[in-house]
């Protein structure tokens, strides 16, 4: 993917989050303007009229600084969430939003809960987990960046102040947690007592066909052996470059395990 294309990308992801924080923002200025409180519209546990807030709730808040808390942290994480990952990122997103605030209306207190802050916890949860999980480079690199930006949240999904929705913390960051390892690829292999290491990057066409375009499968020299248990292609294409490996490359083949 060409760098201007990218850029692109990047723009319209921000603007789709800028949009969802738009509404928030405009919610509190009709609030403040005409006198009123639409809080009444959050998650009300375990009662009918509470199932509204399933909907509304993360587009509602209790006053500017909860609205201007959460500002940044959820512009920010869905940008990354929409941008990292554009074929999966917005249904992570929706599954969060809807899933995260079922699990308010089960186990949460009696109480109005409204806020972003579920939607930003488990937006935080997935991108660390993927990370965690592929352990690529890139993912890594931005579940470093989430943690040290928004490591804090962590100890949000604990009861502490009595005024926060820490159950809205704990359902999205669960939620998130599970959807980090659905949609994460398991991309590497470590079988320590054999000594080899198996990397590769796919996209799925169907359930045992990859398609590798122009990216490499490697696997240790000394274990080439191994490439007869985990795959077979009609075509191979292989060197061996300078730090010992030897490079297969193919268009499209079969991975299996046997």
């Amino acid at each position: 993917m060409s760098k201007s294309v990218e850029n692109r990308r990047l723009v319209i992801d921000f603007f789709i989050s800028l949009f969802f924080l738009a509404i928030m923002w405009l919610i509190k200025i009709y609030e403040v303007s005409f006198h009123t409180s639409l809080t009444h519209y959050g998650i009300y546990p375990r009662h009918l009229e509470g199932l509204w807030g399933i909907i509304f709730s993360p587009l509602l808040h209790a006053n500017w600084t909860h609205l201007y808390t959460n500002s940044f942290p959820f512009l920010i994480l869905f940008t990354a969430l929409l941008f990292l990952h554009p074929k999966n990122g917005m249904k992570v997103f929706w599954i969060i939003w809807f899933t995260g605030d079922i699990i308010v209306w089960l186990i949460g207190r009696e109480a109005y809960h409204i806020g972003a802050s579920g939607l930003i916890s488990g937006m935080f949860a997935f991108l660390l987990f993927y990370g965690i999980i592929t352990r690529t480079r890139q993912d890594l690199a931005i579940s470093l960046i989430v943690i040290f930006l928004y490591g804090g949240m962590i100890w949000g999904i604990l009861p502490q102040n009595s005024n926060i929705s820490w159950e809205a913390h704990l359902g999205g960051f669960v939620t998130g947690t599970l959807l980090s390892l659905k949609y994460a690829p398991k991309s590497q292999i470590y079988n320590k007592k054999k000594r080899i290491f198996i990397q590769w990057q796919y996209n799925f066409e169907n359930f045992n066909t990859f398609n590798f375009k122009s990216n490499f499968y490697y696997i240790y020299s000394e274990n080439l052996k191994y490439e007869n248990k985990y795959c077979a292609t009609k075509n191979w294409h292989y060197s061996i470059d300078n730090s010992g490996f030897y490079k297969f490359e193919s268009p499209k083949f079969i991975f299996w395990k046997v």
